[in-house]
């Protein structure tokens, strides 16, 4: 008993046990024995009660009856049996996610690994008790999921309120191009007008969708930087003998000095469709000269439908005017919309036996 006081004899009866779990939980159990005995001598005392006896299973009082475990140091000694440790891993529960049909799964989680000796021994008393203990006959049940109840009480007119979807969030940005008005010295003063009215057209269209266009003065700003070359030239003249203007002011002369109105639109638009300068292009396709077409009808006031068929058709390119004159049925076209459609299906089966030809 002496010797244990010195720290040197307790480190070395340490390292003397063995490395296996299970051996050395007998052999520290066995050293426990032994050490009591030394110290207070075999006990005699009633063994404290067993919480699962009942009041039948209780030992009388005094000393007890039941014969003295047996020592290791006794003559013959017995070896009491050690259950086996096994692991017991604890099972844990996993409830389906909200707003999924999938069941809950039960997973069972790794065992701790044992890196030191004594570790190791705790692992094996704690097994070899929880063997002794029968498992809970009740079953784990997963946890219920509760669906979300909508707050009824911040709900508007359109609804109770709820969740933000990722789509309500989501924020389209469009880049809008900046109009730009650039006259150079030898522009053809033919396509000038038409060219300073998109100008302007566009601009007022830019002016409706930005916050600054209500107000006057981003508007002149914005002209003044947008007009270059001999407009900007015209406008240093024009502003210079001004000390305030408006941006409609601006605009009006600009328009009067770019593109006068000598006659109205309509006879314009007129003798652009009796030029045929706006027939079919190289390459176009019957869509793109549709849309040029009616952007030039819109400047002609009430135009007819014999009126759109003659000039629809004039406009048309080579292969397509002939086969275009007449209907399946060797009819003159009375309705501009069927002349379309028609140019558009000649259109598809000319592409079709070129690239069969191709192929």
């Amino acid at each position: 008993m002496e010797a244990l006081a010195d720290p040197a004899v307790r480190v070395a009866l340490l390292r003397s046990l063995s490395h296996d779990p299970v051996e050395r939980a007998q052999q520290l159990r066995r050293l426990n024995q032994f050490l009591s005995e030394q110290f207070w001598g075999p006990s005699n005392q009633p063994e404290a009660p067993h919480p699962r006896w009942g009041q039948q299973d209780q030992p009388a009082a005094g000393p007890s009856t039941r014969p003295r475990r047996p020592s290791r140091w006794d003559q013959g000694p017995q070896e009491v049996p050690v259950p086996v440790p096994t692991n017991v891993v604890p099972e844990t529960v996993f409830a389906p996610a909200p707003g999924t049909a999938r069941p809950a799964a039960t997973v069972n989680a790794p065992a701790d690994t044992v890196t030191t000796p004594a570790a190791a021994n705790g692992l094996a008393m704690g097994a070899a008790r929880a063997a002794a203990v029968p498992a809970s006959p009740v079953p784990v049940t997963p946890v219920p999921v509760v669906p979300a109840i909508p707050d009824t009480v911040a709900s508007t007119e359109a609804g109770p309120s709820t969740l933000p979807s990722a789509a309500s969030r989501e924020e389209v940005r469009v880049s809008i191009p900046t109009p730009m008005l650039d006259i150079e010295a030898k522009e053809d003063v033919r396509r000038l007008p038409s060219k300073v009215r998109a100008f302007i057209r566009n601009c007022e269209h830019l002016f409706s969708l930005t916050s600054w266009g209500s107000r006057d003065g981003g508007r002149c700003l914005f002209l003044t930087n947008a007009l270059k070359g001999k407009a900007k030239e015209w406008l240093d003249d024009w502003a210079m003998h001004r000390r305030t203007y408006t941006s409609a002011e601006l605009l009006l002369a600009l328009e009067a000095r770019f593109a006068p109105q000598v006659t109205s639109r309509d006879t314009e638009a007129r003798q652009k469709l009796s030029s045929r300068s706006y027939r079919m292009r190289p390459s176009e396709t019957v869509a793109a000269y549709q849309s040029r077409f009616e952007a030039i009808l819109t400047d002609v006031e009430s135009p007819s439908d014999p009126e759109k068929i003659f000039w629809f058709h004039s406009g048309l390119s080579d292969s397509l005017i002939g086969v275009c004159a007449s209907d399946l049925s060797g009819n003159p076209f009375k309705d501009y919309q069927a002349l379309v459609r028609y140019a558009l299906s000649q259109e598809t089966r000319q592409t079709a036996a070129r690239n069969a030809r191709t192929s």
